[in-house]
């Protein structure tokens, strides 16, 4: 079946969605944990918010997202205002966002958030310029704060290149991940993950993952253009993300040894790799990757809608199972996103659906 690029786009952000939501429940827990409190069945389906260490979150009920689907909605409804990347419209939307909820927020994210709400509020005069990185700080900021909510950006860049808007589509989108960190972390390894992140998206579009070897060729492709940038960020050091990707290609295919070599933690440098070895392990198999991602708990809400998103760019609305596509009204929103983001950057003699 011919996989509109409007179809990609939705699915990506359709993908986030359900993948945050089916994690959302045992965010934190361990996978014994999750196994233990679901009578040895593990997650199949979406639940109740069942852990107990985020009060804020253990409130939520089936189908409720977290933090993961609230920066992703924030960063497409910004592309689609400016028709691109605007880097104060995107601070102010941060900003706004805090007053809604900071339910799931990291610590990373919170702080560079009021940087910039006390910049906006005093004229320029306190706080932090947007176009600034914030203040670095040991063992600080490698979180996945910007590798969660990275995947509109390639989706934008795509749909532009499809109604021949711009000539370097690569060009831009390294600039566009570059901007979008350096509203909330200063740490290299958020920046060089969540681009890998965007680099694979915009590959499963152009060339769809079946194979292993299709994933092998895709995790040359993340490698090669991470080298290709290295010199041209603020970001430095690329090493640590290279090593990973490195490591990955003798995982794929055997989920216990993705698991095992990138524990899904919390930090980029482990969870990303993780969700892209699920994914590339997985391709075609929505179910059991999203389920794989979030029975090995920790931050599964994440990993899982990384994983997600990136199951929908390569497969389409209909990679997912429909009793999840249909699972709630608001549902819908991820589609209708994914329209509004395609017909901004689109040409309308060039749509295809």
């Amino acid at each position: 079946m011919s996989i509109t690029m409007k179809d990609h786009l939705q699915g990506s952000l359709l993908g986030v969605r359900i993948g945050d939501a089916l994690g959302m429940p045992v965010e934190t827990m361990s996978p014994a944990e999750i196994l233990a409190a679901t009578d040895g069945k593990g997650v199949t389906g979406f639940l109740d918010a069942i852990q107990t260490k985020y009060p804020d979150q253990a409130m939520l009920k089936k189908g409720d997202p977290t933090d993961d689907w609230q920066f992703n909605r924030i960063v497409a409804k910004s592309l689609i205002a400016c028709r691109g990347y605007n880097q104060a419209d995107m601070a102010r939307r941060h900003v706004a966002e805090k007053d809604v909820n900071m339910i799931g927020w990291g610590k990373t994210t919170r702080s560079a958030t009021m940087e910039l709400a006390t910049y906006f509020a005093s004229g320029g005069q306190y706080g932090r310029d947007p176009n600034n990185l914030p203040e670095a700080k040991p063992d600080f900021g490698g979180g996945n704060g910007v590798g969660m909510k990275v995947f509109s950006l390639p989706s934008a860049i795509l749909a532009a290149e499809y109604g021949a808007q711009y000539r370097y589509p690569e060009y831009t989108l390294f600039r566009w991940v570059e901007q979008l960190t350096m509203l909330t972390h200063s740490h290299s390894d958020a920046f060089f993950t969540a681009y890998a992140l965007a680099v694979a998206f915009d590959a499963c579009v152009r060339d769809a993952v079946y194979t292993s070897s299709d994933a092998q060729r895709l995790l040359q492709k993340i490698d090669f253009e991470l080298a290709k940038v290295e010199n041209a960020s603020r970001y430095r050091d690329v090493s640590a993300t290279r090593k990973q990707i490195g490591r990955l290609m003798y995982c794929i295919g055997n989920p216990g040894k993705v698991t095992e070599n990138f524990p899904p933690y919390g930090l980029a440098i482990q969870s990303v790799p993780f969700a892209l070895g699920i994914f590339l392990t997985y391709p075609g198999d929505a179910r059991k990757a999203l389920l794989t991602c979030v029975n090995a708990g920790y931050d599964c809400d994440t990993t899982a809608a990384m994983c997600g998103s990136l199951l929908g760019a390569n497969g389409g609305v209909e990679a997912f199972p429909a009793e999840w596509r249909n699972f709630r009204p608001d549902f819908q929103e991820p589609l209708e996103l994914g329209e509004r983001l395609y017909q901004a950057f689109a040409r309308t003699s060039q749509q295809t659906s």
